[in-house]
């Protein structure tokens, strides 16, 4: 399942994490973060990966249409 800029927006917020967090969380540019949540372009597939695989570790679960956290979050 490849993320929507709504669901990694959503996530962002559940985790009271910033964009610049998120970025360095995936080891991705700041820029590509930002440009993904408001829909301006669409990362490379690794980009999308590294930033879904980065807010899965933290807690997150992606679900058809959104988000929620693991009942491991700490």
């Amino acid at each position: 399942m490849k993320i929507t800029p709504h669901q990694c927006r959503a996530a962002r917020g559940l985790l009271s994490i910033s964009q610049q967090d998120l970025a360095k969380m995936a080891n991705v540019g700041l820029s590509t973060v930002r440009s993904f949540e408001n829909e301006k372009s669409t990362p490379i597939t690794n980009n999308i990966q590294a930033i879904q695989t980065a807010l899965e570790n933290a807690g997150v679960n992606f679900i058809d249409n959104g988000v929620i956290l693991s009942n491991n979050n700490k």
